[in-house]
């Protein structure tokens, strides 16, 4: 195992450098040019300076699982990893190690040499909050690392595993998009510039975060960028609404409810649960699977049904003729999807019988929005 270790140590540590060398460059030649001034007036809103290293970490989190486990769609490499003298859940561990390596080493590089930019330049920033933004950001980036790796696996193509990601990406806004306007939640009434808010008015529930847009696999770590991009600038952001508020500023919030300790149980929950299943279904990866249909339930079989059901769900409330032309381009989308699914024009009894069941379903679910 150490030898296997060090074997893909010695194999990756270039690409981890060249990964290292393009954030860094990229924080900062951002820095370089952003506009920093000696305090905040005027209509002045400060960079988001620890967003650029976050949105790498997030590119990071989703590139590097692809690479590390792309072998197992590939049938050739698939019967020469797994006929090491290894279990698979040892290959897997080393992999992800590996990977997070590939991750979190030019991460850092880039955070902290984006960190000293910074301080060189004259600025006006609680330079501090860089320390616990990074220390938080560390388990969500290996929560998310987890759960992408999980997601991208269950696949038997690249582009499949690939396509797995984005629909697990943003399925969690289309469960609270249905679940905030079944409840009807949502931060509500107008706010000026700069966070001169009105109680909201409309809305039983009003919730400032997360607001249902924030329910993609990477929402905990845009919040982090926000939340903390917010505290250096010595500014409060409020990530759901979107406002800026100036330091020492009132402002009402009274009737406004902040749930962002959500963020950091979605991360984890999801994360732990990906983490878990990874190792405990590696056993059971068959290798004469490499290049096939990705028939798996973590896939096209559970996904392409609930955004069928999830978008008439949203769409027949609405009525008119747009709504309509959205539904058929839904359906007709899934239909497609399905197709590519498939590999074939020709679908199986049970994909006809799934996207009739979503329709149906999709119908139903949009009865109680209708009330």
């Amino acid at each position: 195992m150490k030898k296997y270790f060090i074997y893909e140590l010695k194999k990756n540590w270039l690409a981890a450098l060249i990964l290292a060398a393009f954030a860094t460059v990229f924080y900062i030649t951002f820095i370089i040019n952003a506009d920093f001034q000696p305090n905040f007036t005027g209509t002045y809103v400060p960079p988001s300076l620890v967003a650029v290293p976050l949105v790498t970490l997030m590119l990071l989190c989703t590139f590097v699982p692809a690479m590390v486990f792309s072998y197992k769609m590939n049938a050739r490499q698939t019967d020469c990893f797994y006929a090491l003298p290894l279990r698979r859940e040892k290959v897997y561990l080393i992999k992800s190690a590996i990977g997070l390596l590939m991750v979190l080493v030019p991460y850092t590089v880039a955070y902290w040499l984006g960190f000293i930019a910074t301080a060189a330049k004259p600025n006006a920033f609680e330079l501090w909050a860089f320390i616990p933004a990074y220390f938080i950001s560390i388990p969500l980036a290996v929560m998310l690392f987890g759960f992408n790796a999980f997601i991208f696996t269950r696949a038997n193509r690249q582009s499949d595993g690939t396509f797995f990601v984005v629909l697990y990406a943003c399925v969690g806004v289309m469960l609270a998009g249905y679940v905030y306007v079944l409840f009807d939640c949502g931060y509500g009434g107008g706010y000026g510039d700069y966070g001169n808010y009105t109680n909201p008015s409309g809305s039983r529930i009003n919730i400032v975060n997360p607001s249902f847009w924030d329910w993609f696999t990477y929402s905990p770590l845009t919040w982090l960028a926000n939340k903390y991009t917010g505290i250096i600038s010595n500014t409060e952001t409020l990530y759901g609404v979107g406002a800026v508020i100036r330091p020492h500023e009132e402002v009402d919030l009274s009737g406004f409810i902040n749930l962002e300790w959500l963020y950091y149980l979605f991360a984890a929950l999801t994360g732990i649960a990906a983490w878990a299943g990874l190792f405990l279904t590696a056993r059971k990866e068959k290798a004469e699977n490499a290049e096939r249909v990705s028939d798996t339930w973590f896939g096209y079989r559970i996904m392409l049904p609930t955004y069928l059901a999830l978008g008439l769900a949203l769409l027949v409330p609405i009525g008119g003729s747009t709504a309509m032309i959205f539904i058929v381009i839904v359906v007709a989308m899934s239909a497609a999807l399905y197709i590519i699914y498939r590999r074939s024009v020709k679908l199986k009894l049970e994909d006809i019988i799934s996207l009739v069941g979503a329709v149906l379903l999709g119908l139903l679910l949009a009865i109680p929005l209708n009330s």
